[in-house]
């Protein structure tokens, strides 16, 4: 399994594979961060900001994959297609 994610992360565009990854590995940071904040270990306005940063990071990781899937699906990009057609009509247009 491992094999596979990383061979996905080495491959151009998001694989499933990649996203799924992605967000376990942000929700095993959540995790950690929340466990920290709730142990008592670290209770500074520190660890909020990083739980902060870290559930933005993963809305605009994830809305970017939402919109980039979209966009490819009406043919407006271009995700690593072999299409000539497609390719064609991307083409710029001076």
């Amino acid at each position: 399994m491992f094999a596979a994610a990383l061979k996905s992360a080495l491959e151009p565009g998001t694989g499933n594979k990649f996203v799924v990854v992605l967000n376990v590995v942000l929700l095993a940071l959540f995790g950690v961060i929340t466990l920290t904040i709730w142990s008592g270990i670290e209770d500074s306005v520190h660890m909020y900001v990083f739980l902060f940063l870290a559930f933005g990071l993963t809305l605009s990781i994830n809305w970017f994959i939402v919109e980039a899937r979209s966009l490819a699906a009406e043919g407006k990009l271009d995700l690593g297609s072999s299409d000539p057609k497609a390719k064609e009509a991307l083409q710029k247009t001076d």
